[in-house]
Formats: C-alpha cells, structure tokens, sequence
C-alpha cells in the first residue's frame, strides 16, 4: 500500500469512526447495552453479551451499540475481547482484525515527546466409570446393553444439538446446556460402566471370532460418540464462562477493529455480526482532534534558465501570497473546565493529514461544547529562496534579469493560521 493510501485510509477512517460516535450519541444507547469494558491493572477487557446484541440489532437497530470504545487505550496496555451468552454449541466465531495507522498522530506524538524530554513513549476405558455396573451375563446381552446405551446418548446429544440451531445466542444464561451437559455425563459413565463389565468379567468377554468383530465395532462407535460428547462438554463450557481473544498491545496512534462473524458447522455466516473499535492513544495527557486549517502564505517557485555563460541558474518565475487550506491534525495539552469537560484552554502541535511533518503548526486552541476546538497560532510553512543572486543585463539595463545560482529550502513561522477542529476520541 502506497503513502498516499494508507494516509487515505487512516483519515477515512477517523472521519467513520468520530461520525459514528456522534451519530451514535444523538441516537441514544440500546436500552440492553451488548458492550461493556472492565480494567484490571494494565489489562483492559471489552465485553459482548451476544444475547444483548441480538436484541438490539433485531428490536433497536437505531440505536448506539457501544461498539466503539470511548475507555482511553494506550500503547501498554493489553486488550482482551470477552464474548458470552453465544451458542457455541452450534457455531463458532470468526474474528478479524484490521489495525490503521494515524500518521499524523504518531508524528505529533514524537514531537510532544522530544518537547516534554520524555522517551518514546484417554486409554481404552477412557476413565473411571463411577456407575455401578449393569447386571447382565454373557457377552450378547452385554453387548447389547453397551450398543443401546451408546445410540440412547448419541439421540439426546443429536436433540441437544437440535434445540438452538437457528440462533446464534443463548437466551436463559445457558442453564439448559448446562443440563445437558451434565445428562451426557452421567450417560458416559453408564456406557463406560458397560464396556467395563464386559472387559473385566470373563463371563462377558467375546468368545468367537464373530464376537469379537462385533466389540471392535461397537468400540469404534463408542470413540466417535466421546467425540462428540467432548465436543459438546467443550462448548459447554465456553458458554458458561465465555470465550475470551487475546488481542495483545498495538502501536500508539493506530485504530483496531476487530469483526466478530459467527460461523456454522458448515462455515456459514450466521447473524448477527458485530464489530467493535478502539483508538490506541499516547501514554502522555494529550488531546487529539482534528479538522480545517486556514493559512495565507508566501508561494515562491522557480524554473532552471541557460544564463549567457552557458551555466544552469535559476530564475523567481512566481511569487505571490495563496490561502493554505488543509485537514490537519492536533496534538493539544492542557485542560478542560466545567462540567462534563464542556470547554477548556490547550497548547496544540498540529501537521497536515496528507504530509504528515511537513507543515507544522504551534497555536492555542479553545475547546467548545467538549468536542470542538478553535485554533490559532503559527504555521512553520516550507518556503523556496534563491541564493548567490546574479544580475545578467541582456543589450540594455530594461532586459536585465535576476538569476540565482542555487535554491535553498527552509522553514518560516511568519504565517498565521487558523483552525476549526472536532476531538476524535
């Protein structure tokens, strides 16, 4: 990916994810909020109540999921993702990770920092069978008792699985599954009873060939049912405790979005899908907000000429004074006053979206109504001035022309600016 685009795309998406959130504001929050966060130490966990989510999507599509996180995220500290009340025993989730990197931001970042002086920031019985063994004698009875004990289970697993296809969330805060859970465990331990009493009884143990194909048989059947049952207990479990992603630390200055899709047995996407993003800010007090910058500077260029002596120089072909209108970005420490933040006085460091570096601004911003913010001080704009001038006079004095013999490029702060931004996070 180009400079171009990943600058492209990290203002893209500031504009979605700072229009989302005001969106989101005036719209109201879901009455049953599917997001929360909690913070224990340096690790900050975003929890999804999938339940909630699907109430919300499906009765309030209006209204603000709490997707984007407003908890302040920084470069040390550790993210987990929390999903509970999902249907784990039908589906599974699919997560997806995008990370865009501000520019601007990790430019701004620097500077403050160098400013403050700070540095950058089983076995074959497959266990114990506790049920007391079943009272049967010979191998063909036996037997039998095994191969109806493993295809009654095999029907309650089937009209387990059965009972929650066709959603994705649990409703009763998986109570159910936790009974079915524990049914399916008490019918292992019968079928292990069974297998038990034939393998330890030498009155039940196969006699003939044909007897004991018949115990491979239903062996097999038995490994593929535990299969299945430890599947089932698996998810069980992830629907009591909920599945928890690690998503570790990011880079100051980048917006994560994570995709959460779930997926059926058969990999199909199943509803709803959410997604939820943060911003990863510096570890220093700082404010970012970002919106149009106003300046009117000096534009200087200059063409390469032939001179008389057969040497290049160069010759001032334009040099008038142009309005400099930019999106720029804004780096501001201080302090807000009032209640809720409602308005406050910062100092700003503030660079061009495009070029990042390249123009650079130093202002006093007032912040307004808590997120919007007037800015006005100095641009240190890039400027063009010939050096070593040389005076040619071509016939008589009226055709003399000034040339330069080289062209020096430096930074002025004589430019005002002026700036109306909106904080991002």
């Amino acid at each position: 990916m180009s400079h171009r685009d990943r600058v492209a795309k990290g203002l893209l998406a500031l504009i979605l994810l700072a229009g989302g959130s005001s969106t989101a504001q005036a719209q109201g929050a879901c009455s049953t909020p599917p997001y929360s966060t909690t913070q224990a130490g340096k690790v900050v966990t975003i929890h999804i109540d999938w339940k909630n989510l699907a109430n919300c999507v499906a009765n309030e599509k209006t209204k603000d999921l709490g997707n984007r996180i407003t908890k302040r995220i920084n470069d040390d500290t550790l993210v987990d993702i929390h999903v509970t009340n999902f249907n784990f025993i039908n589906y599974t989730i699919s997560y997806k990770v995008d990370e865009t990197v501000v520019e601007s931001y990790v430019t701004l970042e620097k500077l403050w920092s160098q400013l403050l002086g700070l540095p950058f920031l089983g076995g074959v019985l497959g266990g114990e069978a506790d049920a007391a063994p079943p009272a049967c004698k010979g191998f063909q009875k036996c037997a039998a008792e095994w191969a109806l004990y493993l295809a009654t289970t095999g029907i309650k697993l089937g009209k387990f699985i059965s009972e929650s296809a066709d959603k994705t969330y649990i409703e009763d805060g998986g109570a159910a599954v936790k009974a079915h859970a524990e049914t399916l465990a008490e019918d292992r331990k019968k079928i292990l009873a069974a297998l038990n009493d034939i393998m330890t009884k030498p009155e039940n143990q196969p006699s003939r060939v044909e007897e004991v194909a018949q115990f491979e048989s239903i062996y097999a059947k038995q490994e593929k049912l535990f299969e299945k049952l430890d599947a089932y207990a698996g998810a069980a479990q992830l629907v009591e405790n909920g599945q928890v992603r690690h998503l570790g630390k990011k880079k100051t200055g980048t917006i994560v979005s994570v995709s959460l899709t779930p997926k059926n047995q058969a990999q199909a996407d199943g509803k709803p899908s959410t997604t939820t993003e943060y911003f990863v800010h510096s570890k220093l007090p700082v404010v970012f907000h970002s919106g149009y910058s106003y300046a009117k500077a000096k534009d200087v260029k200059f063409e390469t000429v032939r001179s008389l002596s057969q040497t290049d120089l160069f010759s001032e072909i334009k040099s008038t004074s142009e309005a400099v209108n930019s999106m720029a970005a804004f780096l501001s420490l201080g302090r807000s006053f009032l209640d809720d933040e409602q308005a406050g006085l910062f100092f700003s460091i503030g660079t061009d979206f495009t070029d990042p570096g390249d123009r650079l601004y130093l202002g006093v911003s007032a912040q307004l109504f808590k997120r919007f913010f007037v800015t006005v001080g100095k641009a240190s704009i890039r400027t063009e001035t010939g050096v070593n001038p040389v005076v040619e006079r071509v016939g008589n004095a009226l055709d003399a022309r000034e040339l330069f013999t080289a062209i020096e490029t430096h930074r002025n702060w004589k430019t005002t600016f002026y700036s109306v931004s909106f904080k991002v996070f």
